[in-house]
């Protein structure tokens, strides 16, 4: 296995060695995943200071009983703090490792089932003022675990950018073979609420052949199909809520040009 090492983080050995264990082929790059967790302290830390000032006085064992209670979120959040600070992604060729002091789960792109990629406007005022989008990216895979890079996590425009576009690209390359087979085969691709075939399109029982669609557009933000000689938008969506968006654009790319 190729043992290159990130110049914002040196990869592990014991991940290198999983890596190869389970067959992720080439090391591609590493980032640490801190969360944003401040915030969580600070509501909590006025209630600890109005609890403190009874002690001692005749509410005392009611205060002590809401400092214990008060102070058992703090505990939760001390934990996740440390779990998050020290969180990390490892991505291969051939998938990805997400590595916590808690927990470890690998993800071969061959068994991601389900991948959303949303971009969000930039309204907070942790992230970087030139920074006008977030990326953020969601996947599950085929036993039903998740990972999510999302708006919480510290990551600068281009390490969001690195880790958002790995994941899509080889998720497509891996996938898009076999859909594109099947649809030669005459199987109907399955894009929840949107079902793909080589006659047409479907979405909620309504069916739009080919030669009637006007246009399709997948943008960054939204997804919008027309049908010829209407007015109104045959199916509209956002593009985070539509699951495998960057596979249905793939696939939509080859297969709309044949059928025109």
């Amino acid at each position: 296995m190729q043992q290159e090492f990130s110049p914002r983080q040196p990869v592990p050995s014991s991940i290198l060695r999983r890596a190869e264990a389970r067959g992720l082929g080439d090391w591609l790059c590493s980032y640490r995943l801190p969360q944003k967790t401040g915030s969580c302290l600070f509501l909590l830390l006025p209630t600890l200071f109005i609890e403190l000032l009874f002690v001692g006085s005749v509410h005392a064992l009611g205060a002590f009983i809401a400092l214990g209670i008060t102070l058992w979120p703090l505990v939760l959040w001390a934990g996740w703090t440390f779990n998050t600070s020290r969180s990390r992604i490892d991505l291969f060729s051939n998938g990805f490792i997400h590595t916590s002091p808690l927990n470890q789960q690998i993800f071969p792109w061959k068994e991601i089932k389900m991948l959303w990629r949303g971009t969000y406007k930039n309204s907070s005022n942790t992230q970087s003022a030139g920074v006008k989008d977030i990326d953020t990216i969601k996947i599950r895979d085929k036993q039903g675990r998740a990972f999510e890079i999302s708006t919480l996590h510290k990551l600068n425009e281009h390490e969001r950018a690195r880790i958002c576009d790995t994941i899509e690209s080889y998720f497509v390359a891996t996938h898009l073979p076999a859909l594109l087979e099947g649809y030669q085969r005459g199987e109907i691709l399955n894009f929840d609420p949107l079902f793909v075939s080589r006659d047409g399109l479907w979405n909620k029982g309504d069916f739009l052949p080919w030669s009637q669609v006007e246009t399709i557009e997948i943008g960054p933000e939204q997804i919008v199909i027309r049908r010829e000689g209407r007015t109104s938008d045959w199916y509209r969506t956002w593009v985070p809520r539509q699951p495998n968006a960057c596979l249905l654009n793939a696939v939509v790319e080859i297969v709309y040009k044949a059928a025109r």
